[in-house]
C-alpha cells in the first residue's frame, strides 16, 4: 500500500518544484510597502466607485494601459512617486500627506494627526 502511494505521488509530482516558500519569505521582506499599495488600491476603488469611473476611464487620464490600472487595483504594485501624483491628480484624492505646510486631509488613508512622538517641522517656518 505505502509503494502504491509513494509510486502514485512520484508519477504526478509537477516538472517544476514549488517556489512558495520563496514568494513567501518575499511577501514577509515586503510587507511593508505592499501593506501601502493596498491601502492606495483600496482609496483607487472607493473613489472610482464614488465617480463611476471604469479602469480604462482611469487608464486614459493616467497616460497607461488598462491592464497597468488593473494590477494597481489589487494592490501589490510598488509605486512611484510620478504614479502616484498622477493617480492623486485624475482621482482627485491625496495619498500623501505633505510633511510642513499646505493643507492636509487627514481622513484621506485614515492618515492620524500627528502626535508628539512624530510631529515634522519645517526649517522655513
Amino acid at each position: 500500500m505505502e509503494n502504491k502511494l509513494l509510486e502514485y505521488l512520484e508519477n504526478h509530482q509537477p516538472a517544476t518544484p514549488s517556489n512558495w516558500r520563496e514568494k513567501a519569505e518575499w511577501r514577509r521582506e515586503n510587507r511593508d510597502w505592499i501593506r501601502h499599495s493596498q491601502e492606495i488600491a483600496l482609496a483607487m476603488l472607493n473613489k472610482m466607485d464614488e465617480l463611476k469611473m471604469s479602469q480604462t476611464a482611469l487608464a486614459k487620464q493616467l497616460g497607461c494601459s488598462q491592464q497597468y490600472v488593473s494590477k494597481l487595483l489589487k494592490g501589490g504594485e510598488n509605486l512611484s512617486l510620478e504614479t502616484i501624483s498622477k493617480i492623486e491628480k485624475a482621482l482627485s484624492i491625496t495619498i500623501i500627506q505633505p510633511l510642513c505646510g499646505g493643507q492636509t486631509d487627514s481622513a484621506i488613508m485614515g492618515a492620524a494627526e500627528p502626535t508628539e512622538e512624530y510631529n515634522p517641522t519645517c526649517d522655513s517656518e
